[in-house]
Order: structure tokens, then C-alpha cells, then sequence
């Protein structure tokens, strides 16, 4: 079973899409002489378009992708955009594969409106590691499952 917010993120693709597009557009209106031209001569257009996209830039919507099928749990997020903290690390992409032995304890983190999953893995030296993974942009239904799915592996291993 494969978790994702890919209906998410391409409904986002393509209100981008949308929105950059809009930009020349209003620029080749307000060529067109008389009438049509001077609607578009203050370029509202293109400016709202440009603080829709920055707004969407800021709010780091990420893709996301669960799967735990069968002995190896994958988890992969790559952000929907250029991200402004790739400018800094590679945040915006992560990708987890590890076998299900090894996944110890999770839980979700809540930071203001932003949620964080976190997952305790057994390193091959027998060290835990905490790893994260942004949460924020999938429903609450699909965490829900995700943690329901992790918890369930990680009490298996308990008993095993």
C-alpha cells in the first residue's frame, strides 16, 4: 500500500502553471491599443499572479510518498517547487528506504501549523538515529494511516 498527496500537488502544479502564464499574458494585453490595452495597463494581473506564486514559494508544499509493502519501508519528499532552504541544504529533498527490522519507535511533531514525522532507525553499528520527514501538506487521514502502519511494524519488532 503506497500513501501519497500526489492530488495535492498536482492541482498545485497546475494553479502554478496558471499563474506564471498569466504574467506575460497581461504584459501582451496591455500592448493591445484602446480600450482592452488600458485595462491591463497597471498590470494587476501579473501582480497578483506574482504574490500567489511567492505565497506558495513561502508555505514549502512537499511531496510525500509511503510505502510499505513489503520488507523495505520507503519514504520520499521532494518540494513542489525551488525551495528557499535548498539554497541552504538539501531539506526539500529526502528519501528513506530501510528494512522494517530496523524501525524502532515513531511519532508526529507539531510546530505551529507545520508537522514533522519522526522515526527512530537501528543503524547498522546498533546506534538509533532519528530521521524526519515534513507532514504538513498530507491530510489527516493519511497520517493517520502512515502512523498506523508504522506503529504496527514497530510492534512487531517488539515481539520479535
Amino acid at each position: 500500500m503506497s500513501i501519497s498527496n500526489r492530488e495535492l500537488i498536482i492541482l498545485l502544479r497546475i494553479v502554478l502553471i496558471i499563474l506564471v502564464l498569466l504574467i506575460p499574458i497581461d504584459f501582451l494585453f496591455s500592448l493591445i491599443p484602446g480600450k482592452v490595452g488600458k485595462y491591463f495597463d497597471n498590470h494587476i494581473m501579473a501582480i497578483v499572479s506574482g504574490i500567489l506564486i511567492f505565497i506558495i514559494f513561502l508555505l514549502r508544499i512537499k511531496y510525500f510518498y509511503f510505502e510499505a509493502e513489503y520488507e523495505i519501508i520507503h519514504l520520499r519528499q521532494r518540494p513542489l517547487m525551488f525551495d528557499y532552504m535548498t539554497l541552504l541544504n538539501s531539506y526539500g529533498y529526502s528519501r528513506y528506504e530501510f528494512p522494517k527490522k530496523l524501525l524502532k519507535d515513531v511519532y508526529v511533531e507539531n510546530f505551529l501549523w507545520f508537522k514533522t514525522l519522526v522515526f527512530v532507525v537501528e543503524t547498522s553499528n546498533g546506534k538509533l538515529r532519528e530521521r524526519t520527514i515534513d507532514v504538513t501538506y498530507l491530510s489527516n487521514r493519511k497520517l493517520d494511516e502512515v502512523l498506523r502502519t508504522m506503529r504496527s511494524i514497530v510492534e512487531q519488532n517488539k515481539l520479535k
